[in-house]
């Protein structure tokens, strides 16, 4: 008799992994949103998991079943960022609006909402240098995802890449939500 189950009985004894992948999703969400949260008000370097962890009400031994270590939960902190950012910029792309404010309505959501949502807490601006200072490769990732976004709206590659640039410039100087916004509309009407 051969010592392999059939997959009959391997379906008996298998445990739900959907279950468990569900509920993994859940706490790593849970874990981004506690560990964005204390990066914001404690700096980056002063995070420590243990604040992460007490943030998410999760154990700190649950939180390194998920995570190595700080710098993964950043990196994936900043990835969920992006890829947040970029799903709610996305939809201007089919509104029905001149390509003009489609570019000015797609970096409120990229750049003003977020700058205004990071800059008002203790170290925002700290997380915001840490974000371009440690991680390039996920700023390359999120500006490929912008290229794609913007090209029907700028239409050569070059131009795209131009205006990612100056638009990094307009906030280099930590400027108010107010003048951040005026920028972009400024910018957008030099290109559009």
């Amino acid at each position: 008799m051969s010592d392999r189950m059939s997959p009959e009985k391997l379906t008996e004894r298998s445990p739900d992994r959907t279950g468990d992948s569900l509920k993994q999703a859940a706490r790593r969400k849970l874990i981004v949103e506690a560990a964005l949260e204390c990066f914001l008000q404690y700096g980056v370097a002063k995070t420590s998991l243990d604040d992460i962890a007490k943030r998410a009400k999760l154990s700190r031994p649950l939180l390194y079943l998920l995570f190595r270590n700080k710098e993964e939960v950043f990196i994936e902190t900043l990835r969920t960022m992006y890829k947040h950012d970029v799903d709610r910029a996305r939809p201007v792309l089919d509104e029905a609006i001149s390509d003009r404010e489609k570019l000015i309505r797609i970096y409120e959501e990229l750049i003003v909402k977020p700058w205004a949502r990071i800059t008002k807490h203790p170290s925002g601006e700290e997380f915001v240098e840490q974000c371009h200072k440690y991680f390039p490769q996920l700023d390359e990732e999120y500006e490929k995802e912008v290229l794609k976004l913007l090209l029907p709206l700028l239409k050569e590659k070059e131009t795209v890449e131009l205006f990612m640039l100056c638009i990094d410039g307009l906030y280099s100087d930590n400027p108010s939500v107010p003048t951040l916004r005026k920028r972009v509309r400024l910018l957008a009407e030099r290109f559009v």
